[in-house]
């Protein structure tokens, strides 16, 4: 009887995709992520209800002169768009320059140089549009972490 329960058990966990591990450390919406390649890195962007999910939340970057895209995922695309001032530092700094909405602004870039040495964070802003009936309304904008480590 007892062996019986444990096969319930783990029948259970296994077709409700339970693993045993978080999301902050599976790489999910809440976990960092390194950016340590070399020429682009992506942040991808879920938006529902006009609440913004950025996945990874921390994007911690050791890499140098890379690209920073963040992308709307498909689910995202048909309603939400970056605005001309989609992704911002809060504070100004000549790390990132080539401030920019691509893909019919469904995705954004920024260039990190991250040229200094050391640790250094720089919360940004995550600005997304909602389309509602013919007008692009502003969602809540969400404020994120770059963490360069040059």
């Amino acid at each position: 009887m007892r062996s019986i329960a444990v096969v319930v058990a783990v029948a259970v966990i296994s077709l409700s995709g339970w693993s045993g591990v978080s999301a902050q450390g599976a790489g999910g919406a809440g976990a960092a992520s390194r950016c340590t390649g070399s020429g682009a890195c992506k942040v991808d962007v879920t938006v529902v209800n006009c609440v913004i999910t950025p996945s990874p939340a921390t994007l911690t970057v050791t890499a140098r002169n890379v690209v920073i895209f963040w992308e709307l995922d498909a689910a995202s695309t048909s309603m939400y768009q970056f605005p001309e001032d989609g992704i911002t530092l809060k504070t100004a700094s000549p790390e990132f320059d080539q401030p920019g909405p691509q893909a019919n602004n469904k995705k954004f870039k920024l260039h990190n140089k991250n040229s200094l040495a050391g640790q250094h964070s720089y919360p940004y802003t995550i600005k997304v549009q909602r389309l509602v009936g013919t007008q692009w309304t502003n969602c809540a904008p969400l404020d994120p972490v770059i963490v360069n480590e040059g």
